[in-house]
This record gives C-alpha cells, structure tokens and sequence, in this order.
C-alpha cells in the first residue's frame, strides 16, 4: 500500500470521528476504563500536528471525540469496537479533509 494511500486511511478514520459531537472526557484521575469507550484504535503510528516526530499510540474515541491518546493496556482502557491498526498511521482529529486538490490515479 503506498504511503498516500495509508496517509488517506488514517485521515479518514480520524476526521469521521473527530468531526461528530459529543460529551467530555471524565474528570482527571478517573481511569478509561470507567468511561464507556465507543473505538480504540491500538498500536498506530501517530501524527499529532505539532510537526514534532510521529509516535506509538493507542487512540480512544467516545461520542466522536478523542478522550484518550496513550498506552491503552497500560490505563485498561477498553472499547465496544477495537481496532488493531499496527503499521498504520493516524493523525487524529488535526487534517481539514476539505480541498480543491485533484490527485493524478
């Protein structure tokens, strides 16, 4: 698969949930797992928008907002829908997919 295709992926997936709205993430101190999870995507090379490297993260999704970036095994983060995406990138929530841009198949 090549690497814009793979960019595409993520962007997608990240901007679908993302852009819907939804509620806040529990207050500080309360694990992950007590909040009801609705996709983990596990084990993603993340790109965050700060133009710093690219990381290792599990991302989790309730409600159409990101409420966790982080080690989920390590919180006992869990989901309804978990998503293995190693090997995959993500960039969750930064990239306006809106663009006048033909690409050349």
């Amino acid at each position: 698969m090549s690497v814009r295709s793979r960019l595409f992926q993520a962007t997608c997936i990240a901007t679908l949930f993302a852009c819907a709205p939804g509620d806040r993430p529990p207050p500080e101190g309360q694990p992950q797992a007590a909040a009801r999870i609705d996709a983990l995507f596990l084990g993603g090379t993340a790109y965050d928008g700060s133009g710093g490297e690219p990381f290792a993260a599990d991302i989790a999704v309730r409600d159409g907002r990101i409420v966790f970036v982080g080690d989920a095994a390590a919180t006992g983060t869990q989901a309804a829908d978990t998503f293995d995406i190693a090997g995959h990138w993500i960039a969750p929530g930064f990239i306006d997919m809106h663009s006048h841009a033909e690409l050349d198949e």
